[in-house]
């Protein structure tokens, strides 16, 4: 009998959860199922004991046909030019498909990438003093090497809200920079030229709900700031890159993920914007327990 592409489980009859709840009833003996089974996490989340088919939701697809699209990034810390390209090189030779500068302010954007395939190595840049002149010769580069419009990946940050979370102030011309950010990656859809991070956030001590809650609220604050600079809300969501941390409730971090794409959406339908293009990375949080687990 041929059993090659046989199901697994194909011998056994699907079980209803009302079936499954009947069988864990019994078993409880009558003590109660919700203080029993059910856990509730840090962001108060009702965590179930099982979950099967009907519980599947029809709002929370996987859209577009980059959704399947990851880049595994490795940082470099540019403390040279040579340095970093010579980083950069070996990453690629180990099978990393994105790369991460940390840039100073003489970084040379033409020095750094030097023998790299940008048309398939994803390039993002953590961006300071001097943002807007390295991006102009980062965009020079790719039209000199004839790098194709669709194929020049990657994002900028330049610390636009983790400033302002980490310091409590935010300078005007912060905003300036980005807009001209915006500007001059026009051409390149797929490269981001605003990162609105909210692992400051998760690292603070937020739980993932209000991690979600506040990156949104943050998110807004950016739209008006760069509406006043006479970008239009949808060139905003376009050039949009999110940064989020990843903690340790593995299930509830999947759902976070899936539940920010479409909250997303519902405040981009509330600016009038239907359809849009924005990219996700995400960062291993930085701690895992508070002071009280030690």
């Amino acid at each position: 009998m041929n059993t090659k592409n046989k199901s697994l489980f194909s011998e056994f009859n699907p079980v209803s959860k009302q079936e499954w709840m009947e069988r864990v009833t019994v078993d409880l003996k009558g003590a109660d199922f919700d203080k029993t089974l059910v856990w509730k996490n840090f962001s108060k989340i009702n965590i179930q004991p099982f979950y099967n088919q009907e519980d599947k939701t029809s709002f929370l697809q996987n859209t577009g046909e980059n959704s399947q699209s990851l880049v595994n990034y490795r940082s470099i810390a540019v403390t040279s030019d040579e340095k970093g390209n010579s980083l950069a090189l070996k990453a690629i030779e180990e099978g990393i498909n994105g790369l991460i500068f940390c840039v100073s302010e003489n970084t040379s954007a033409t020095k750094l990438l030097k023998g790299i395939n940008i048309n398939e190595v994803t390039v993002s840049f953590i961006l300071g003093a001097n943002a807007v002149a390295f991006a102009s010769e980062f965009i020079n580069f790719a039209k000199g090497n004839g790098i194709a419009t669709e194929n020049l990946k990657g994002y900028f940050n330049t610390a636009l809200i983790t400033n302002y979370v980490t310091t409590g102030t935010i300078e005007a011309s912060s905003f300036d920079t980005v807009a001209e950010l915006v500007k001059l990656t026009t051409e390149y859809p797929n490269f981001k030229a605003i990162t609105v991070s909210g692992t400051e956030y998760l690292d603070s001590g937020a739980n993932q709900v209000q991690e979600i809650g506040y990156t949104l609220n943050s998110l807004v604050y950016v739209i008006d700031e760069l509406s006043n600079r006479g970008i239009e809300v949808q060139s905003i969501f376009d050039n949009l890159n999110f940064k989020l941390a990843i903690g340790l409730e593995y299930f509830v971090e999947i759902g976070k993920f899936r539940a920010f794409n479409n909250l997303l959406s519902e405040v981009a339908n509330k600016y009038g914007v239907s359809e849009f293009s924005n990219t996700i990375t995400a960062k291993t949080s930085i701690w895992s327990k508070s002071v009280t687990d030690a």
